[in-house]
């Protein structure tokens, strides 16, 4: 069974808070009791709804349910929703309008393609999420993103074409890095040397980072291919114990230079 409450209740006021408010926006919480009835919950709920406070239990596969059910839905908070098993699906919330997200602390996977495309621009991810899978953020509007210290593996195009991104922070415990995940960024300096954990990062990770100047690696990490491809502004990247400097590394950056 699902439960509906409508905008007086105390947890509505309280969610309604914790967002960035939209004026004449009411958060609206839906209660899945039980998982499997997700979609039964959301009967009821207008289709233009907004701002929407998750709570119960539901099956991964059920989240899909909103992106057809809701597509204007602009805020989401899942903070006190159980999801089993502890992933977001593919795609299930990719092109959405969402502008804030709070994701539940427990989940250890983010899918394939899950906010491809959202316009939300700060984020921080779950304490307990592991992996990142492709295209997960790619194309949407990122400007930060906090990545826990405990995820180890970052897909391929992960945050491919966020061009806004600016800001990457946490991440000391990522061990892989995916092919292009973060082409085409806006990172200015970007100082890795804490991820004393890391192990490899793909080829063209950091392709066509054009505002990228500086750049600190840990050591003795392998480097995949055109690392940093049409960086243009890059002058200084610091790297030691690293043997092998890869083909079209920095390629299209004249002025960089490789210390340590």
């Amino acid at each position: 069974m699902g439960r509906i409450f409508d905008g007086f209740s105390r947890t509505m006021i309280a969610a309604a808070a914790a967002f960035a408010a939209i004026p004449g926006a009411m958060a609206l919480t839906v209660v899945s009791d039980t998982p499997g009835t997700l979609a039964s919950a959301l009967g009821g709920v207008p289709s233009d709804t907004r701002v929407l406070v998750l709570e119960g239990r539901v099956y991964s596969s059920e989240l899909a349910v909103l992106r057809d059910s809701m597509p204007m839905l602009e805020d989401i908070d899942m903070r006190r929703l159980t999801v089993e098993p502890a992933r977001i699906p593919p795609y299930a919330f990719a092109v959405m309008p969402l502008a804030n997200v709070l994701l539940p602390d427990d989940i250890e996977v983010i899918g394939e393609g899950a906010f491809a495309a959202i316009p939300a621009k700060e984020l921080t991810l779950p304490s307990r999420l592991d992996s990142i899978a492709p295209y997960a953020f790619a194309h949407s509007g990122l400007v930060s993103i906090t990545l826990p210290d405990g995820l180890r593996a970052i897909g391929r195009n992960a945050f491919g074409d966020c061009v806004s991104l600016s800001d990457i922070s946490g991440g000391r415990g990522v061990v892989t890095v995916g092919e292009s995940a973060f082409h085409g960024a806006s990172f200015r300096r970007l100082d890795l040397s804490h991820w004393a954990s890391l192990r490899s990062v793909g080829a063209r990770a950091f392709e066509g980072c054009r505002s990228l100047a500086g750049v600190s690696l840990p050591s003795g990490i392998a480097l995949g291919e055109g690392l940093f491809l049409g960086c243009g502004a890059l002058t200084e990247i610091q790297a030691s114990g690293i043997d092998h400097l890869p083909a079209l590394m920095i390629a299209g950056s004249p002025d960089a230079d490789v210390s340590g």
